[in-house]
């Protein structure tokens, strides 16, 4: 339910309080992305995070920016758990052009190709498994509120660091609720970030908690500069 107390018919996989997040947890990916499919397919699933005020997306999108202030068109990035290209479009805002993109939901991927969002856009589960794209294959990395319940853990930060050159950004966003009720994002999210910088796979430039995220609530953003391919 919104902060206005609107409640929405995909209301356990946008809902903010602690009972959506429990119910979220108990669900496996498989189940989480066939209920973004039904949403996205039913074209509620923009409308539902415009209604909410889901500003991740420009958040996350402005950050790049400033990590890459020149020759935006020549860098390449990657939008992890990308759902149908918010962040595509605010990147293009910038003069961003190779932009790929991995997210689960099929319905997603037909969405956004169909607005020439994305050059690739592999269908795949981010999580701890090793992803049909090289290391170091991009410059750039961005994602936004794709840390939640179901969608994906917190191991697949180790992920973002090997498809991501040295000396290049891993931008990401997450509403700051979900790093308090769930978990496994408790217990792992920011521990993890702490144990590769501790190894030398990255440096973090950049933790921010910003307003009005995503329905009224808070946001947490970080950046990233990648130092190796492997960890």
């Amino acid at each position: 339910m919104t902060s206005s107390g609107k409640k929405f018919e995909f209301e356990y996989v946008i809902g903010t309080n602690p009972e959506c997040i429990e119910e979220r947890e108990k669900k496996t990916a498989e189940e989480v992305a066939k209920s973004y499919d039904e949403w996205v397919e039913k074209k509620l699933y923009e409308v539902d995070m415009e209604a909410r005020g889901y500003y991740g997306p420009q958040l996350t999108a402005d950050t790049a920016a400033l990590m890459f202030p020149d020759n935006r068109e020549k860098v390449r990035i990657v939008d992890m758990a990308a759902g149908t290209g918010l962040i595509s479009i605010k990147l293009r805002e910038h003069g961003f052009e190779q932009i790929d993109a991995v997210d689960p939901s099929k319905v997603s991927k037909k969405v956004a190709m169909e607005k020439n969002l994305y050059g690739r856009y592999l269908v795949d589960f981010v999580d701890e498994r090793r992803l049909d794209i090289k290391t170091d294959e991009y410059d750039g990395l961005v994602s936004s509120a794709a840390f939640t319940p179901g969608s994906m853990p917190s191991i697949a930060l180790k992920e973002f660091i090997r498809v991501v050159k040295p000396g290049g950004y891993a931008c990401f966003s997450t509403p700051e609720y979900v790093l308090r009720l769930s978990t496994e994002l408790r217990d792992n999210f920011e521990p993890l970030m702490e144990k590769y910088e501790k190894e030398g796979a990255w440096k973090r430039i950049l933790k921010a908690v910003v307003p009005s995220y995503f329905d009224n609530k808070l946001g947490v953003l970080y950046v990233f500069r990648i130092l190796k391919s492997e960890i």
